[in-house]
Formats: structure tokens, sequence, C-alpha cells
């Protein structure tokens, strides 16, 4: 990796710890487990018991990369692991939309005024699908390349 990339990998590991420590805090301390993250969706923690979990694995994966020397493996862990969580959250929407209580009301989504009434919904379930469609494609291109090394 060159220095860039370490310094990117590092500030990511440490984003992603504060994120772990400030997920224990609000579901520990605060009980706040459905506590909204915004800042922390880059590591895909949406409330805070996401973010114990995917702060501790982030943190865990930029050691590892930074250990082995291997920006590649740090792209493609975070392809694969949009990929997935892309398709977590398409379903999580698609059930949301037929939920007869929803988790998450019309009204608390940005997108709202764009999207009115349910259509809120069924826009997060293509958006997901679309991050989806395009981690696939990533995924499958960085698989290319790290055989080719």
């Amino acid at each position: 990796m060159n220095n860039l990339e370490t310094l990117f990998v590092v500030l990511y590991g440490s984003f992603s710890f504060s994120g772990f420590l400030l997920g224990l805090k609000n579901c520990v301390k605060k009980k706040n487990p459905y506590g909204l993250t915004k800042p922390y969706n880059l590591i895909g923690s949406f409330v805070w018991a996401d973010a114990i979990v995917f702060g501790l694995f982030w943190t865990m994966v930029s050691i590892a990369s930074i250990l082995l020397s291997n920006w590649l493996l740090f792209l493609l862990t975070q392809s694969i692991f949009w990929l997935i969580r892309s398709i977590g959250e398409t379903i999580y929407w698609f059930n949301e939309q037929f939920a007869v209580k929803n988790r998450n009301p019309v009204h608390t989504l940005w997108h709202s005024k764009i999207f009115p009434g349910s259509s809120s919904y069924i826009a997060s379930q293509i958006f997901w699908q679309c991050i989806a469609v395009i981690t696939s494609i990533t995924s499958l291109f960085l698989i290319k390349v790290w055989f080719k090394i």
C-alpha cells in the first residue's frame, strides 16, 4: 500500500473504532440501541447497535489490511460488505413497505418530500437494489484483479 492508502485505512479504522465505542456507550449506558448514527452510515451503521458490530468489524479489517499491506483486500472487503448489506437493506425496506407497524414512518425519511406516502419505502428499496448491483460488479472486478496478482 502506498502512504495515501495507508492513511485512508488508518483513518477509516479509527473512525470505525470510535463508532464501536460510541455504540457501546449508547447501547449500554444510554439504553438507546435504535438511535440513528448518521456519520457512521459510512461503515454501514444506521443505529447504535449496528455501530458496535460494524465498528469492531471495520477496525479489524483495517488492522488486517495494514498488517498485510493490502489495499485490494480492503477494497474487496468493502465491496462484498456493501453487497451483502444492500441486499439486507433491500429486504428490510421491502418488508417495511407492507408492515402493519412501520419502524420508519414515512415523514421521518429524508426523501419523503420527493417520494410521498409508501413510495418512500419503494424508493429506499430500489436505492439498495442499485447499490447491490454496483457492488456486485465491483466485487467481480476486484476478484478478477485479485487473482491476476
